[in-house]
């Protein structure tokens, strides 16, 4: 009876291991993927940048006496286009605070950066700064 068990796995495994080794495919590297086409003065996401632009000069806003006599204190946020000549080309406020935003931008738009670049290529990227004001 063992014998018969033997002979039988022998005429149902063996051509079952030799089919389903005859049907595997070999499965190919896959292609390398490209990255997206660039050129001088694109705008592209922060994080793809190869090289991410580096504060060259900063400026800090000057605190409103309107401001101070209201006690208005906080944090703005301004985000900023830098451009492939490292100066600030456009600003956006993401977190405002009234009676705070202008002086915000107006200190963002004197920052220099060394530019972004993507594999060589001279990007423009946005970037967050933010500008913190504190009561004396």
């Amino acid at each position: 009876m063992i014998r018969c068990c033997v002979s039988v796995l022998k005429f149902f495994l063996i051509p079952v291991l030799l089919f389903q080794l005859s049907s595997c495919k070999l499965v190919e590297e896959p292609e390398e993927i490209q990255p997206p086409e660039v050129q001088e003065g694109d705008i592209i996401p922060f994080q793809q940048c190869t090289e991410k632009p580096v504060l060259l000069e900063s400026y800090d806003p000057v605190y409103p006496d309107s401001a101070l006599q209201a006690g208005i204190e906080g944090t703005v946020v301004v985000s900023a286009l830098v451009g492939i000549d490292g100066f600030v080309e456009e600003t956006e406020i993401a977190l405002s605070i009234p009676g705070l935003d202008s002086v915000s931008v107006d200190a963002a738009r004197r920052y220099r950066f060394i530019p972004a670049k993507y594999h060589d290529i001279l990007v423009r990227v946005w970037v967050s700064i933010v500008f913190s004001f504190k009561l004396p």
